[in-house]
């Protein structure tokens, strides 16, 4: 809120590095730290200055991580989601914020069977785990994964991300970590890798029919009603929105905006849909 700018990466899959500017693009400072293997995949600012990452890094287990980094560019807490077993894996790939400076994350984790289930979950800001849940489509023997999450000004959370390689999911949870709906996306092998909420309730999700290289927009009212769907073709198809960060927002009078690339050039597109 108060303009500075904030920036996480990582090199060679060892090296974090996170990074601060002022308002005046002067760099406050930037620091590093380092593991076997380290990811970073999503971030968020809280009320108070302070930037939230998430991702992945390896020790003698990989675990999906979250890091709060204060506005002096120490590392307040870091907490590390994981299955018990040491064997397991478990991935961070989408995070938000609520006003109360909430956590919300949502990725994948490996489960007893073999197999990936797609978690959600909610950390106080002091990094508590407030609650947890897994997903997956009954009966299947097939992996889940969670990409995205955006919580509304309700407290209600929205996740999106694909079942097996087929179909695509959008869910919501109250604030108490209760599924109110799950919705699957059937009609081709799509997978949704964005989501976003307006102060309505209402869920916008991105994503992309892998079989066409199409992208889809869909938007579900407060209980999960289908209310539109928009489809973005090009000649040379997109590139898949999972390897673009938060290629879908919202700004606060309920304007979309959408980034879409191409798959065979370096063309990048930026769409703005009125409300």
């Amino acid at each position: 809120s108060s303009g500075n700018v904030y920036l996480a990466f990582n090199l060679d899959q060892s090296t974090f590095h996170y990074a601060k500017w002022n308002s005046s693009g002067t760099n406050s400072f930037i620091k590093a730290t380092s593991g076997s293997s380290h990811a970073h995949h999503a971030g968020a600012c809280d009320s108070n200055g302070n930037y939230i990452c998430a991702g992945e890094i390896q020790g003698s287990y990989l675990e999906a991580c979250v890091k709060k980094i204060a506005s002096n560019g120490n590392i307040t807490w870091s907490r590390g989601l994981r299955t018990t077993s040491p064997g397991r894996r478990s991935y961070c790939h989408g995070l938000d914020i609520d006003s109360s400076d909430n956590i919300y994350m949502t990725g994948r984790t490996r489960i007893d069977t073999g197999y990936e289930v797609m978690f959600i979950a909610k950390l106080s800001s002091s990094g508590t785990t407030t609650w947890q849940k897994t997903i997956q489509e009954q009966g299947d023997g097939n992996d889940a994964f969670g990409y995205d999450v955006a919580v509304d000004t309700s407290g209600n959370t929205y996740a999106v991300g694909r079942f097996s390689s087929t179909d695509g999911v959008v869910m919501k949870l109250n604030s108490g970590g209760i599924f109110n709906w799950v919705k699957k996306i059937s009609e081709g092998p799509y997978c949704m890798a964005g989501v976003v909420a307006d102060s309505d309730g209402n869920a916008y999700t991105l994503g992309k029919d892998s079989s066409t290289g199409d992208m889809i927009l869909l938007k579900f009212n407060t209980n999960g009603a289908l209310q539109f769907a928009r489809k973005f073709t090009h000649a040379s198809n997109f590139v898949d929105p999972r390897d673009r960060q938060n290629p879908i927002t919202i700004d606060s009078d309920g304007n979309l905006y959408i980034k879409l690339q191409e798959a065979n050039n370096y063309f990048m597109y930026v769409l703005k849909l009125p409300n």
